[in-house]
């Protein structure tokens, strides 16, 4: 099914060869029953297929409309000034749509599982339905729904509510039996997300200290009506317990393993840093001169931002400085809990210097992972001209998982900060003093002493690594120290592996 010029595929007319060629299957006692299921997943690549066509389709027809004009997509294409559809060529990673907004590289949307960034799901299907020229035509589509279904079916986990909800509504005769096993016991959509909002509004409370009553009666309740559900039964992204098993921790009384007692000097004795001061009750001062010649890059981890490719290894030491640029983050390894404090030296190298994050209780990449990122853009002045600041994050504070493009509009669901602004200006070669401070539900953003914003986080994560990233942009790092609480468990499994 490779598009090729002049030769568009009729896809109504290999899902009906596959239908007839399983039906015969069926009938005769002399197929192997392997033959009906080769027809079938034939007919549903077909369809998945025709779906893809559609969404470009669709594509086309919503090219040149501005953001008011497309509520029904999400943030990302909202934000959007105008959205283009891509030709589909041969031998190339399906790439639905181009967003484009002034100032701004044409941010691509392919529908490839490995290829990002990927389009949303509700994006695709959205934009299939403009193919029809009306809703009507779309639900008269007896093949529709199924197509919709197929596609969630292979998203994973995370899609099985939303394949039910569709192939619950497929035609027996169309549907022939398939994928039903597959969904056994699959909860309704709404029971997924309401599950999702009353844990997480749980473990809110138990992070701020709030109302350990409320909390509880949440996670009875949890257990009570959404025990089932698949995102109960996931695994947090921190470690291997079930979000059940901490729902249980939790009503017995026991929110976690006890944590091991802390020697003096255990922190000192797992990091290559000499500034490591202890505070009392388990609080640490850890700082880094990355001006001296010694390899003080063994205590940080390198992780992709989740759009480019290769991380290379940053250049250490060139001009007394730790040189990043390109598109990821440093982390530092410790696992750090509650209140933090990040206070960076950095230097502006060259005209790269644009977009520089902040990762606060991070994890992973932004696109996949969790924490908070505080996001600067720059102006850099060279030889007293004020270069343009190029296309790219803008500068709020925001919670992960999260899609680069989604960052950029004001919709609330995935900012959680105000915009810092254009106003911050720097010298080329001119050093800056950057403090990222999160204090009980506040993130504070500081530029050589002057606060930027200071907004409230919504308490969804209280532990994870402190980190800094780049976007296409580059900084040179002199110094950093942080302030923390490092997770006793972790220190407690560093000391006994090391």
């Amino acid at each position: 099914m490779e598009p090729r010029p002049g030769e568009p595929v009729d896809f109504k007319r290999i899902v009906s060869v596959c239908e007839r060629g399983a039906r015969a299957a069926d009938a005769d006692p002399e197929h192997l029953s392997t033959a009906r299921e080769m027809y079938l997943d034939l007919r549903d690549l077909a369809l998945l297929e025709e779906l893809a066509s559609m969404a470009w389709a669709g594509a086309e027809r919503a090219s040149g409309e501005g953001a008011a004009a497309a509520q029904e997509f999400s943030a990302a294409c909202r934000w959007a000034d105008q959205i283009r559809a891509v030709p589909r060529r041969s031998h190339a990673d399906p790439c639905v749509i181009e967003l484009h907004r002034a100032g701004n590289p044409p941010a691509p949307r392919f529908i490839a599982p490995r290829t990002p960034p990927l389009l949303e799901h509700a994006d695709l299907v959205a934009f299939a339905k403009r193919s029809f020229r009306t809703p009507e035509e779309w639900n008269r589509d007896p093949y529709f729904r199924m197509r919709v279904g197929l596609h969630y079916l292979h998203v994973g986990a995370e899609g099985r509510p939303y394949a039910k909800e569709e192939l619950d509504q497929v035609p027996g005769e169309i549907r022939m039996g398939r994928h039903l096993k597959a969904l056994e016991g699959v909860r309704p959509v709404e029971e997924e997300l309401q599950a999702k909002a009353k844990y997480s509004r749980a473990m809110a409370l138990i992070v701020q200290g709030r109302s350990r009553g409320e909390a509880l009666q949440l996670f009875q309740e949890l257990k009570e009506k959404y025990w089932e559900t698949d995102f109960l039964k996931d695994r947090e992204q921190t470690g291997g317990a079930t979000r059940r098993d901490l729902v249980q921790r939790h009503l017995d009384g026991v929110s976690g393993p006890p944590a091991p007692p802390i020697q003096a000097g255990a922190l000192a004795s797992v990091l290559r840093s000499d500034a490591v001061k202890e505070l009392g009750d388990n609080r640490y001062e850890v700082a880094y001169d990355f001006t001296q010649p010694r390899p003080l890059l063994d205590d940080w981890t390198q992780e992709s931002l989740g759009w480019e490719g290769s991380v290379d290894r940053p250049p250490y030491g060139r001009d007394g400085a730790l040189h990043l640029s390109g598109c990821w983050i440093l982390y530092w390894k410790p696992i750090v809990q509650g209140d933090v404090t990040q206070e960076w030296e950095i230097r502006v190298p060259n005209s790269e210097f644009r977009n520089v994050g902040f990762l606060v209780h991070g994890h992973r990449s932004v696109e996949k992972g969790r924490g908070y990122s505080c996001w600067l853009s720059f102006q850099v002045v060279r030889e007293g001209q004020l270069l343009p600041l190029p296309g790219g994050p803008p500068h709020p504070i925001f919670r992960l998982p999260v899609a680069m493009e989604r960052l950029v509009n004001a919709a609330g669901e995935v900012q959680i900060g105000k915009d810092l602004g254009n106003g911050v200006t720097f010298q080329e070669g001119s050093r800056h003093a950057v403090m990222i401070e999160r204090k009980g539900r506040t993130i504070t953003v500081s530029v050589d002493g002057a606060a930027l914003t200071s907004v409230e986080d919504d308490a969804t994560y209280d532990s994870g690594k402190v980190g800094l990233a780049v976007w296409n942009s580059g900084v040179a790092v002199e110094k950093v120290r942080m302030t923390v609480s490092v997770d006793p468990t972790w220190l407690a499994r560093q000391v006994r592996n090391k």
